[in-house]
């Protein structure tokens, strides 16, 4: 672990106030960063050439027409600096990237997955040759993960169609000696578009994919999924305005999961899941897609009601097939039950940018906000040339 001084601790709290406004601001210069931080200019100017010896941002003149003589010289954060390892786990695939924090994929792995599949030997087998890729430092393994994550103890706790259960990812990646961050898919996707939208404090982001999944931003802090939390819970609320029954694999009837989950089209159609969002999307707003509008919206608008969501971002593969109308119908379906006293903007598509970008953006946002506590997990400050 590596030791740090009061003196160097009053530097790490200097660069980080310095990264901050740089990520914020793309473009900003010295002068303005001084009035921010309260640096002196020799203080400023001496944090800002070490900043860039590490390769961490990266000075560009400004296009201004206005400015006479030397044009002025304006700050951004350097993302290719910083390489990852990003990992994605669904219940179909497990896939892996070595990628710079610009989203560029460096070099990527992917393994089909069944029921016997050994997920932890893969990606430790994974993650062994994406490092043996890597020609420069890796700071982080994130990895984003479908069913239910203890995100705070590093475990997959529950997925169930790759018969895992409590399986502890943190200890079993301890040998690479890296920092690993396990998210819930829906969180990460969350915190994409909480960084997209920095004047929402509380929304929520709903997929709808081979399951259906939930994270809700209260006050920009994203909620921990856990299996008794609301995020967790979402798929597992009853329907009530329905003539069938069914019955979910948590033992309840009715859970809204058991109407949009993979598993039931893929009974009720008769085809593979992809297949059946098809039939569905050919059928018209007035087909199947009206019915799962018509058990999506009362749980959505009671949600927003009680949270006070001011938008919700919905994506996933059954979004991107069923396509705008879907969402029009369902916004136009909530609207009716939202009260004037909640300020809901309501609901917009969400486009995955990919998981190398989403892990980019949570571990950029990470180690500026949490340089202190990121030293502590490494052997190596990231604050040397």
């Amino acid at each position: 672990m590596v030791r740090t001084t009061s003196q160097d601790k009053m530097k790490i709290k200097n660069y980080t106030k310095i990264l901050e406004i740089v990520l914020d601001n793309p473009g900003i210069n010295r002068k303005k960063i001084s009035q921010l931080t309260h640096l002196s200019n020799q203080t400023l100017s001496n944090l800002v050439k070490e900043l860039s010896q590490y390769g961490y941002i990266t000075e560009f003149t400004l296009d201004d027409n206005t400015a006479l003589g030397r044009k002025p010289v304006g700050l951004r954060l350097n993302y290719k600096a910083f390489t990852i390892i990003s990992v994605q786990l669904t219940i179909e695939n497990l896939a892996i990237y070595l990628n710079a924090c610009d989203g560029t994929v460096l070099w990527s792995k992917q393994e089909r997955l069944t029921t016997t599949s050994s997920v932890s030997e893969l990606l430790k087998a994974g993650v062994n040759e994406a490092l043996s890729h890597a020609e420069t430092r890796v700071f982080a393994i994130v990895m984003s993960a479908e069913g239910i994550i203890d995100e705070e103890h590093k475990r997959l706790g529950y997925v169930k169609s790759l018969n895992i259960k409590d399986l502890d990812l943190g200890k079993e990646l301890t040998l690479f000696g890296l920092p690993f961050f396990l998210l819930n898919d829906t969180n990460l996707l969350c915190n994409y578009a909480q960084v997209g939208n920095p004047q929402l404090l509380n929304f929520m982001v709903v997929k709808l994919d081979t399951g259906i999944g939930c994270s809700i931003a209260l006050n920009r802090h994203i909620q921990k999924t856990t299996d008794n939390s609301m995020p967790g819970k979402l798929g597992h609320l009853k329907v009530n305005n329905t003539d069938e029954e069914n019955t979910c694999w948590c033992g309840g009837t009715n859970c809204l999961s058991t109407f949009l989950s993979k598993d039931f089209l893929e009974k009720r159609f008769s085809v593979p899941y992809g297949q059946a969002l098809e039939v569905i999307r050919e059928q018209g707003p007035s087909g199947y897609s009206e019915v799962i509008t018509k058990y999506l919206s009362p749980i959505l608008a009671n949600v927003t009601v009680l949270l006070g969501i001011e938008k919700m971002f919905v994506c996933g593969r059954m979004v991107e097939v069923f396509g705008e109308p879907f969402i029009r119908n369902l916004d136009m379906s909530i609207a009716p039950s939202i009260p004037s006293w909640v300020n809901f903007l309501g609901l917009e598509m969400l486009t995955d940018p990919g998981i190398p970008l989403q892990c980019s953006t949570f571990f950029i946002h990470y180690f500026i906000e949490h340089i202190l506590e990121y030293l502590e997990m490494i052997d190596q400050t990231p604050f040397t040339t």
